[in-house]
């Protein structure tokens, strides 16, 4: 079987109440939601949630969510997610793990499918989805610095494929988990996703983009 988990809390700090924030004419949440429902993949769906308002739009779907009311320790700005996996995988005893955080509205049932199968068809410990970049990324330690050589900058045509995690879908076997308490394991696969389907809503202006998607 393969159980899906939703991570949807209450608080936000960038967008007030943001799982529930009208996206396209639906709540930000809802789009997960169905995604879920249209992947035939997943067997069993967990709504993992502080928040009664956001627990009530699960329950009242006719799919059968299972609801998780998490405490407010696991709610805060700082929770880690392998918490709230953890918290909800005390009851699991054989699954792969779908994880499928609510800031990702594009992403469809087909690409979730598709991740799980990757996962299947492989023997990895994880799947995690990505998409590909050319940036030139700095960090900011002791002093702000690139993270490339400037003398030998190297034009996008140059450069080797690069991958970012977008948060859009993670795959793990329970085997994995127990392993190393992580949703990405010592053999990961990458499940590689296009730039609209890898939008996160964390800022209005994300909100914004991902409406001119799902409208079009």
């Amino acid at each position: 079987m393969t159980l899906a988990i939703i991570p949807a809390r209450g608080g936000s700090k960038g967008i007030q109440h943001k799982n529930l924030t009208l996206c396209a004419r639906k709540p930000l949440l809802q789009w997960t939601l169905d995604a879920v429902k249209d992947a035939s993949l997943v067997s069993e769906a967990v709504l993992s949630s502080d928040d009664q308002l956001i627990l009530d739009l699960a329950d009242n779907d006719p799919f059968g969510f299972r609801l998780d009311r998490r405490p407010s320790i696991l709610a805060q700005d700082d929770t880690p997610t392998e918490d709230v996996i953890a918290h909800v995988l005390e009851t699991v005893s054989d699954a792969s793990i779908v994880l499928l955080q609510p800031t990702s509205p594009i992403r469809t049932g087909a690409q979730i499918d598709e991740a799980i199968r990757l996962l299947q068809s492989t023997g990895a410990d994880s799947v995690v989805s990505v998409v590909p970049t050319h940036e030139l990324a700095w960090e900011q330690g002791v002093w702000f610095a690139p993270l490339y050589t400037p003398t030998k900058r190297r034009r996008r045509q140059d450069m080797g494929q690069r991958y970012a995690e977008n948060g859009s879908i993670y795959v793990f076997t329970l085997h994995s988990w127990e392993q190393n308490r992580c949703r990405i394991g010592a053999y990961t696969e990458p499940y590689i996703m296009d730039q609209a389907s890898s939008i996160q809503v964390d800022t209005l202006f994300d909100l914004w983009m991902a409406e001119q998607v799902l409208m079009r």
